[in-house]
């Protein structure tokens, strides 16, 4: 009876630390891989070279479990980003990424690039492996959609400003603010967030936004200082950085038009956006057919339309750019006869 006793105890020992055992090892491994990615990171982008180390160890953890264990997640588990199942990893991140905000020096646009390289998946801000828009910068609340678009300018201005300083991002830097620009002036789905019956009405109000105008404005002129700096001048990104600005300097323009700013013709964004809308030509007409820079003809062309109209009241209104306008016209024309293989 005795040995039963005992075998049964035994028995009951074997299974106690055996589950024991499965139990506690998915911690130590969670925990063995995120910390390989983590002193992965940090070489990578060279920590130790950091103006503000504390707020870049917390930013890699955030970082690390975005870019890890949410990404395996919804990419591999379809689990979508507002899951339940996805809240505590999300959380987590959270907590890390606004402790290395707290720590950050205002003075260094790095908490940008870790904002960009931790949740611009998340956001549809960057491309996402699954089409999965239950957190899109674009269908969000108008409260939630408007904080996200003052903290990229923000995050705009102080790359534009300060840049980034310490750690080395490589041209994920570059790629953060071309995306982060892009994104802050696209009009994609926010008309939705303001008052009219039609959306014109709407469209219309959304532009007297004077609020977003301005940050706008500020955003653009930070924009052009950091591709003043030749450590921003990537040939890679030039197709994309000429379309952006003059799609962004076209839409500033329309709206000084609308509000009756645009006085004798003086309105500063005139010479900048002809002079971009050209090279963007010129550009587009040399470059190759990758699928990237497919995309950004298709972009031009589709939005081709309203920069005819914006050069023809300034043909019409502004006699001193006339033959620089003229010439942009043919130049324009050139580049769809040869697209159309005329």
């Amino acid at each position: 009876m005795e040995n039963v006793k005992s075998n049964i105890k035994g028995v009951s020992q074997r299974i106690f630390f055996k589950y024991f055992t499965i139990f506690i090892s998915f911690p130590l491994i969670f925990l063995v891989i995120h910390l390989s990615f983590y002193f992965s990171t940090k070489s990578i982008v060279k920590a130790n070279q950091s103006v503000n180390p504390e707020a870049t160890e917390y930013f890699i953890h955030a970082n690390v479990i975005a870019t890890l264990w949410i990404n395996i997640l919804h990419d591999y588990l379809f689990i979508n980003y507002d899951s339940k199942l996805m809240k505590p990893f999300l959380v987590t991140t959270n907590y890390f990424f606004q402790k290395g905000e707290y720590y950050i020096n205002p003075k260094n646009a790095e908490n940008a690039v870790w904002w960009f390289l931790t949740y611009s998946r998340i956001y549809k801000i960057h491309s996402s492996f699954r089409n999965d828009n239950s957190m899109n910068i674009y269908f969000l609340s108008k409260d939630e959609e408007m904080r996200l678009r003052y903290k990229l300018t923000d995050y705009i201005i102080n790359l534009g400003e300060n840049g980034v300083k310490g750690v080395d991002f490589g041209k994920y830097t570059i790629s953060a603010m071309h995306s982060f620009f892009g994104t802050h002036f696209s009009h994609i789905n926010i008309d939705k967030h303001y008052l009219g019956d039609t959306e014109i009405q709407r469209v219309r109000n959304f532009k007297s936004d004077k609020n977003l105008y301005n940050a706008k404005v500020k955003s653009y002129e930070s924009y052009r200082k950091f591709l003043g700096d030749k450590k921003n001048q990537d040939k890679d990104w030039l197709l994309t950085s000429l379309n952006n600005l003059s799609t962004r300097l076209n839409w500033l323009i329309a709206i000084d038009i609308k509000n009756g700013i645009l006085n004798n013709c003086s309105n500063i964004y005139i010479p900048q956006y002809l002079k971009s809308f050209e090279k963007l030509i010129i550009s587009l007409s040399i470059t190759n057919n990758s699928i990237s820079n497919r995309g950004i003809k298709n972009e031009f062309w589709k939005l081709s339309d309203g920069d005819l109209i914006l050069l023809d009241i300034l043909e019409n209104s502004c006699n001193k750019y006339n033959k620089e306008i003229k010439e942009i016209k043919q130049k324009l024309n050139k580049l769809e006869g040869q697209e159309n293989g005329n």
